[in-house]
């Protein structure tokens, strides 16, 4: 006993001293190289080595779990059930027995003092054994309420992520709104034209105007003849003032129509039918009045002759004279109200001509405020469909999430029966523990019973040898049974003392979970945080949907402007019939004709014409660098009716409806414009798309053969080409395709999203490389995509955070100058993404920061050139007195930096500083020019 609590003091001691010098890292790097240590074994089939590499895996992953509580214990946790995961399988393979060690050789000379103290020992295992059952269960019971916390946040985080990108989505929805909101749609381009020919309508009233105005002018000088014409001759007078009096009835006809906007056609015809009727009378009395007259001039020729008084007939020629003054009188009075009523016309045809510029004022305005709502009707078109694919990826985002519950869910009912079957098989191993301890008890007072009896029998039967033998005999045997009962019972205790450990290990692994609760219930409240600060998004969100609304009442209101204005145009029109006809009417009635006076001239109306097929092409063009698409497709159409055959205007519409993904439309147009040039790459390349939008892959493959013979490393052509091998079946030949693009264009996301599409497709989807390549094109600009967001979120989510993970731990390794880990973790970072050019510098870097300069070299030599790592490739071949091809990589870096100089990563710029400063960089001309061409190739 004293011996076995010594080495439990040297071992305790040992561990501590072990836990003073522990490294993160290394325990990190150790437990990641055993793990591919232990699969190594287990591939070649040595499973016991294999087993032990994955039990010390396990180890260093549970201590540095247990040291470093701050560092992600997702992806610990991971590793520790990965581990796991393989010790069972290993297990599975070999069996339980050959992995169980020998039993320790019986103990000799146990004597009863010492049975005695096992025994106390053992109860008191057992009272330690109830106790950690007891705390066992509380940690069980915390070890519950921690995971359905962890699930929470879980929970938590994805909706965060989810709202996260709604809000990109609505943030880029608002994005194409404000950019749409000038496009004008078809109905607005039929608006301006209809706009135009009622201008056009208004303008040719005006004429009409002008020439009722001239007319009237000319009866005004009709009248005044009339007046001239009465002074010379009173045997005239009479019948000039019958005309006057008709013409002013008809000047007062034609001022009540002006007045009245031009009037009713009825109202007009019965006046004119008055007009005429009083002017028969009016001739009708002029004769009665010639007839008195002449019946005066023969009373007075009988008077003259018979010689009747004179006084008496100089009083009938007074009193004649009287009334023919009289009769002057009302004419002149009559003339100056007909003066009078031709003012007030001119008047009121003033009042009319404002009246119709504020008419045309007013049209003006209702047609930017019809452009304006058409134009914000078709950006909520745009919305709705835009928010019922946002809905669409929302659907199949929740549907994941399902099954990733159900099958969390399913772990824990696994976990829940594997804790029950624990449980139940302690409870059976105490009870046969508890049966072992009764039947040694009792085989102990049996055995003192038949020694004392045994001692008996041996005092009176000295004489029978014989019997001696045969009860000795059959004492050895009852004590060898004993023996083997006292080991099973130090068999049980050592079993209880490993329950013990166990016991220990999870409690510093609940309070490791503590620790976890700890800093979930910060993450948790800072994702409380992160919810108000959606709540406020989504209040954004509904006062953009009243906005919505208020714009919808606002269209609503402009149809219904828009239907009172053709209301109005309707009457103008009966307006302008009702003019003619009565001008046709003037124009047959005798006028006396006179010298015209000049007449006032009128500005002309400028009147947009549509103009030819280029100058409308070029219309378009601008109406697409302003993001107008609708209006600039209304060009297109325009100059392709005018012009069927222009190239120009095909193309780019033909472009419009390609990326519109309206192939049946873009092919026909395409075609037109590849007649002028049938060698162009970017038409063929277009049309070919537009092939492959209708999955007719053969003719788009006859299509591009010929210019791919004659333009092999085109882009333009690479990527339809791929993709119609891609669709025909010939799956490996798209896949170097691609990757030949990929070389062409390293920045360019789209080959990357069709290589990793190809990834998807066949028997055997490669989801990881795909998830490397959607993620590296998301790095390059592209937006989420539809096919590929639902099925890879996930896994480049996980990717990430293993990425972020050991990123994090190099830049630390690296802060803590142990390079070589940090150029262990920047392999295992480059070996997860090849094509990355930073983690390969980073990884030179780190490698000749250890020492290992030829293995850097031979690292960026390997890996893609960038102007970082070629900067690095001059220091390092500087540092290995390569002057030459330090200098001829430092101009290459400038080279593909565009010509300007490099801005190197801090770490980078302060090893050349160190460098350049020392006396290397003067021992020689080489050496002082390859230092001068490191500078220039530095940015300050």
């Amino acid at each position: 006993m004293k011996r076995f609590w010594l080495l439990s003091a040297a071992l305790a001691g040992s561990l501590t001293l072990a836990a003073a010098d522990f490294s993160p890292w290394d325990a990190w790097k150790n437990g990641y190289t055993l793990y591919e240590k232990g699969e190594q074994f287990r591939d070649k089939g040595d499973y016991l080595k294999a087993l032990n590499s994955f039990e010390q895996a396990k180890k260093l992953y549970e201590q540095l779990q247990k040291n470093r509580p701050d560092w992600n214990q997702k992806i610990i946790t991971g590793r520790i059930a990965d581990c796991d995961r393989e010790i069972t399988a290993v297990k599975r393979l070999v069996g339980d027995s050959e992995l169980t060690s020998p039993a320790a050789s019986a103990p000799t000379g146990a004597d009863f003092a010492e049975q005695q103290s096992l025994r106390r020992e053992l109860e008191q295992y057992k009272q330690k054994l109830s106790e950690i059952i007891v705390e066992n269960d509380d940690l069980r019971r915390r070890l519950a309420r921690n995971q359905a916390s962890q699930k929470e946040v879980a929970n938590l985080l994805r909706e965060q992520r989810v709202m996260q990108e709604k809000y990109a989505l609505l943030e880029k929805r608002y994005q194409d709104l404000e950019r749409q909101s000038l496009e004008p749609d078809q109905r607005l381009t039929e608006l301006r034209n209809q706009l135009i020919e009622e201008k056009l309508n208004a303008e040719l009233t005006a004429k009409r105007l002008k020439v009722a105005e001239t007319r009237l002018q000319k009866l005004d000088q009709d009248a005044v003849e009339l007046y001239r014409a009465r002074s010379k001759a009173e045997a005239a007078a009479k019948e000039r003032e019958a005309d006057a009096t008709r013409l002013e009835r008809e000047l007062a006809e034609l001022r009540r129509f002006q007045a009245n906007a031009a009037g009713e056609r009825s109202a007009l015809q019965n006046r004119l039918d008055q007009a005429n009727l009083q002017l028969k009378e009016q001739q009708a009395q002029i004769g009665s009045q010639e007839n008195d007259l002449q019946n005066l001039r023969r009373q007075l020729q009988d008077t003259l002759k018979n010689g009747g008084d004179s006084v008496t007939l100089n009083a009938q020629l007074l009193d004649e004279n009287r009334k023919l003054r009289e009769s002057l009188t009302e004419l002149q009075g009559a003339a100056a109200t007909s003066q009078e009523q031709n003012t007030q016309l001119q008047n009121k045809q003033r009042d009319l001509q404002l009246e119709l510029v504020q008419v045309r004022d007013l049209l003006q305005r209702l047609e930017a405020t019809r452009t304006r709502l058409e134009a914000e009707k078709g950006e909520l078109l745009k919305t709705l469909e835009r928010e019922k694919g946002g809905a669409e990826l929302a659907s199949v985002e929740l549907k994941n999430q399902r099954e990733r519950i159900a099958r969390l869910e399913s772990d824990i009912q696994t976990w829940s029966d594997r804790c029950n079957r624990l449980e139940k098989r302690l409870e059976e191993r105490k009870q046969e523990d508890y049966d072992a301890i009764a039947a040694s008890d009792a085989a102990k007072r049996k055995l003192s019973t038949e020694i004392s009896l045994l001692k008996g029998q041996i005092a009176e039967l000295t004489v029978n040898k014989q019997d001696m033998e045969t009860a000795a005999a059959k004492l050895k045997k009852e004590f060898d049974a004993t023996h083997e009962t006292l080991l099973k019972t130090q068999a049980a205790r050592l079993h209880l003392e490993g329950r013990l450990k166990k016991l220990e290990t999870e409690t510093a692994g609940h309070q490791k979970l503590q620790a976890d609760f700890k800093a979930l219930q910060v993450n948790f409240n800072a994702l409380q945080a992160e919810n108000s600060a959606n709540k406020k998004l989504a209040a954004q969100l509904a006062s953009a949907q009243k906005q919505l609304t208020a714009l919808q009442t606002r269209l609503a209101d402009f149809d219904k402007t828009r239907q009172a204005l053709a209301r109005q145009q309707r009457e103008n029109q009966a307006l302008a019939e009702a003019k003619l006809k009565l001008e046709a009417e003037l124009a047959a009635r005798p006028v006396i004709r006179q010298a015209a006076e000049p007449e006032v001239a009128v500005p002309p109306r400028i009147v947009t014409a549509k103009g030819n097929p280029a100058e409308l092409v070029a219309a378009g063009q601008k109406a697409e660098q302003e993001e107008s698409t609708d209006l600039a497709i209304w060009n297109y159409r325009t100059a392709l009716e005018l012009d069927p055959s222009n190239a120009a205007a095909a193309s780019r519409l033909g472009m419009i409806h390609l990326k519109r993904e309206e192939f049946n439309r873009a092919l026909p147009l395409l075609d037109i414009a590849r007649r002028a040039t049938p060698d162009d790459p970017e038409l063929t390349a277009a049309a070919a798309a537009a092939l492959n939008g209708q999955e007719k892959y053969g003719n788009a493959l006859a299509l591009l053969e010929p210019l791919r013979k004659k333009y092999p490393d085109d882009l333009r052509l690479l990527l339809p080409f791929a993709k119609a091998q891609a669709g025909s079946g010939q799956l490996k030949i798209a896949g170097e395709l691609y990757r030949q693009a990929e070389k062409l264009a390293p920045a360019s996301p789209l080959p990357k999203l069709e290589l990793a599409r190809l990834y998807l497709q066949g028997d055997k989807p490669d989801e990881a490389a795909a998830a490397r390549l959607y993620q590296a094109a998301r790095k390059l600009g592209a937006g989420p995509d539809l096919e590929l967001e639902p099925r890879l979120g996930k896994l480049i989510d996980e990717n990430r955070q293993v990425t972020e993970f050991m990123t994090s731990a190099a830049q630390e390794a690296a802060r803590n100058n142990d390079w070589s880990s940090a150029a262990w973790y920047f392999k295992q970072l480059l070996e997860r993404d090849r094509n990355s050019a930073e983690n390969a510098v980073r990884l030179a870097f780190a490698q000749y920061k250890s020492g290992q300069l030829p293995a850097a070299l031979e690292t960026l030599s390997m890996n893609t050139a960038s102007p970082d790592g070629l900067l690095l490739a001059a220091l390092l071949r500087f540092r290995s007195d390569d002057f030459e091809g330090a200098a001829t990589a430092a101009a290459e870096a400038v080279k593909q930096n565009g010509g300007k100089p490099v801005k190197a990563s801090p770490q980078v710029a302060a090893e050349a500083k160190q460098l350049l400063a020392g006396s290397d960089a003067k021992r020689s001309v080489l050496a002082q020019k390859a230092a001068a061409a490191i500078r220039a190739a530095i940015q300050k």
